[in-house]
């Protein structure tokens, strides 16, 4: 089984405080409960532009960044994921310009209940430091509810550890409803998420995202969004950034004649 998704939305510039990275079944910020099934392997190269403005000064660009990722996530078993993602940017500003890898995702996720309407699973990961200096460690649990079966509810909680000169904690809650127009075919998100990072002091913020995922034949989704900051640590900066992800899932079991 081979499945194309193809991703394209306009968001904020991400947040300091990243979702796992490595696991599959994260659209926008909230992951699900769901895993990828056992010996399929999916590959997701996705392409990221950004773009900063000075509030203060006439929405004047300030920097641009652009993230081309790779991510290779497999199901171990029915129940279990291992996954692993790699970002290269390229960050332009004012006065320089640079091209590197600031760091090595590495999640898992593990499928602990299933039921007819819920589902709960947990999750961890790792941010191994390449350019930057920065350590990020995260675990945490997200429950997927179905009250109907066009409707679809995502609840996550991921507390957070930080390491660049001091240690520091945080994380991020994430709430997701998604609603099925024509089932199988339309599907409505509304996600809010809240990160926050305790650092000589709290630092906070706050996104509201809209999406839309369209199924087409041939195992194919277009998923079209929008991501606005509630609030940010950075009142006076405004960042969009647009996004254009690729997912195939292969079926690696090998078949018998």
């Amino acid at each position: 089984m081979k499945r194309f998704v193809m991703i394209l939305l306009c968001v904020l510039f991400p947040s300091y405080a990243q979702a796992t990275e490595g696991i599959s079944n994260a659209l926008l910020n909230v992951p699900s409960a769901g895993v990828l099934q056992e010996q399929h392997l999916e590959y997701s190269p996705t392409f990221k532009s950004g773009h900063i403005f000075d509030t203060q000064d006439q929405y004047k660009r300030v920097a641009q960044m652009i993230e081309f990722s790779h991510r290779l996530t497999i199901g171990l078993s029915r129940s279990l994921e291992l996954g692993f993602n790699i970002p290269f940017f390229n960050q332009i500003t004012q006065k320089s310009a640079n091209t590197f890898l600031e760091n090595i995702g590495i999640g898992t996720k593990w499928n602990v209940l299933t039921h007819s309407t819920w589902q709960l699973s947990v999750y961890g990961g790792v941010q191994v430091p390449i350019y930057s200096k920065a350590w990020l460690l995260d675990a945490g649990f997200v429950a997927t509810w179905r009250p109907h079966s066009q409707w679809m509810v995502d609840m996550s909680v991921t507390p957070a550890l930080f390491h660049e000169t001091d240690l520091s904690w945080g994380g991020r809650y994430d709430v997701g409803v998604g609603y099925e127009v024509v089932p199988g075919i339309f599907q409505l998100l509304a996600e809010w998420s809240h990160t926050w990072q305790l650092s000589q002091g709290l630092t906070q913020r706050g996104v509201f995202a809209l999406a839309a995922n369209i199924n087409f034949p041939l195992n194919t989704t277009l998923t079209l969004g929008v991501e606005l900051d509630a609030f940010h640590p950075q009142p006076d900066r405004r960042a969009f950034v647009f996004v254009f992800s690729l997912a195939y899932i292969f079926d690696t079991r090998i078949k018998r004649s």
